[in-house]
């Protein structure tokens, strides 16, 4: 039974380590090809013109994207070296409040007045309403048709609708990724010949190879919910990719307060967080706060993110202008622009800060959001000590937990002679390696959130073991 259990954990472990790798791969070429953001232009304008595309001109997609509330989202260049990016989500709420400002404006209604829904209804029914897409006028239809008779229940339900459009959006991204994750998982099988039957032989042949399979098993996922899947994603691309030089410049930091010395602090951290790009939509974001309706909340929350002391402590205007990007300029910079503008860009704003942690408008893709907010806290109080240290404590569990990780794969991958370069082992393999690669690439298109609690599972099962015999006393016979 334990041999069985040691088994699975093993090929358990095998398919998450190479779901983790592939989704980074995947992940970033999402990101790099700006994918999201493609896939949501494209599901909106088929919600809007029943089709992926119209007649040049009369594109109702391209006029939302245009609209203030959507350019907000796509967070204008503000420092040095920043670019404009589309949004790759859009609040329902936003959306439905722009659509009804277009509405408006082809009803040639004034700026600023309410909506006219009888206006609306009429031009419907007239069918001389030509500049309405085809999908948005079956939605306020749609609309009309369930008695609606203001136009806060308007945009409500325009929201919904969005919101349902959208889980399609995000079940096309899904089925496209997995697809995509099972090409990538293949040829990662493929060049390290991560072979599911090779690696099932050797686990059932070798009984060191099992106890350190089950070790790091444990390592990965104790099964008593201390670590989650977001942990071993982070740590191992950390590991794999911020520069060790900038994780050890910024260790031995300490709080200074001299001018020079506080600003060569500041750009060790910017260095660090320069090397914590990655995707700012993998990130959780404060949807309640961040979203809220109530431009009361929204000040609230503004304020409980960006206190009063943040602005005080930077320099002025014309201290600052000579300051080179990296240092606190940046954050002043940035709290200045924000702090006088409208609503919406500032919860855009605030929102890209919140899934980042960068104080700025680059396109912000981000390695590990936790990292990226524990920098970003330590820039924006440069003369406190606790940021500073929750930083380098995080810094140092990340740097045990990768070493111990290490340690382990490298015992593990010591007993697996043949899951090396495939370069290096080609006169090794037979044909029927092939149908293990497959195997394996399959297998990970499940996703490392599914290996990583089936681990813990398997890991708790074998953490019970096979019940002992009962205890006999000598000379007695059972």
């Amino acid at each position: 039974m334990e041999n069985l259990l040691d088994l699975l954990i093993g090929l358990a472990l095998l398919y998450l380590l190479t779901a983790v790798a592939a989704s980074f791969i995947v992940e970033f070429g999402a990101s790099w090809t700006n994918l999201r953001a493609t896939g949501l232009k494209r599901f909106i304008t088929r919600l809007l013109h029943k089709a992926e595309s119209s007649q040049p001109g009369t594109d109702w997609g391209d006029k939302l994207y245009q609209h203030g509330l959507i350019q907000a989202l796509h967070s204008p260049p503000v420092l040095l070296g920043s670019t404009v990016s589309a949004p790759s989500y859009i609040p329902s709420q936003t959306y439905a409040s722009a659509i009804l400002d277009l509405v408006r404006d082809a009803l040639k209604q004034d700026k600023g007045q309410p909506l006219d829904l009888t206006k609306v209804q009429d031009k419907l029914k007239d069918a001389g309403f030509k500049d309405l897409p085809p999908g948005l006028a079956d939605s306020l239809n749609s609309a009309f048709s369930k008695g609606i008779n203001s136009v806060q229940a308007l945009e409500k339900e325009l929201a919904g609708q969005f919101d349902a459009a959208m889980e399609r959006a995000s079940g096309w991204y899904k089925r496209a990724t997995q697809g995509i994750l099972i090409g990538v998982a293949f040829a990662l099988a493929l060049c390290f010949n991560l072979d599911t039957f090779y690696v099932a032989k050797r686990l059932l042949q070798d009984e060191a190879l099992r106890s350190d399979a089950v070790g790091m098993a444990r390592l990965v996922n104790p099964g008593d919910g201390s670590r989650s899947v977001d942990d071993l994603t982070a740590a191992l691309r950390i590991r794999t990719t911020i520069l060790d030089k900038n994780v050890d410049a910024v260790t031995a930091l300490k709080v200074e307060k001299e001018a020079a010395a506080r600003s060569t602090n500041l750009a060790a951290l910017q260095r660090l967080q320069a090397d914590n790009y990655f995707d700012p939509h993998q990130a959780r974001m404060d949807h309640q706060l961040l979203t809220a309706s109530d431009p009361q909340k929204r000040s609230e929350a503004f304020a409980a993110l960006f206190p009063p002391a943040d602005m005080n402590a930077c320099p002025s205007s014309t201290s600052s202008a000579g300051t080179e990007p990296g240092t606190e300029a940046n954050l002043c910079e940035w709290l200045r622009y924000i702090s006088g503008t409208k609503d919406a860009v500032r919860e855009a704003a605030i929102l890209k800060f919140s899934a980042t942690g960068i104080p700025s408008s680059l396109p912000a893709r981000v390695l590990s959001p936790q990292l990226a907010r524990l920098i970003a806290a330590a820039i924006r109080a440069p003369d406190t000590e606790a940021p500073l240290k929750a930083l380098q404590d995080y810094l140092k569990r990340n740097a045990e937990y990768s070493k111990k990780l290490d340690a382990s794969l490298i015992a593990t991958l010591s007993r697996l002679p043949k899951v090396a370069w495939i370069g290096d082992v080609w006169s090794q393999l037979e044909w029927t390696a092939l149908f293990g690669w497959l195997a394996t690439a399959l297998m990970a298109g499940f996703g490392a959130p599914f290996w990583f609690e089936l681990l813990g599972k398997l890991v708790n099962l074998r953490g019970v073991g096979i019940k002992p015999a009962p205890a006999t006393t000598p000379g007695v016979k059972t």
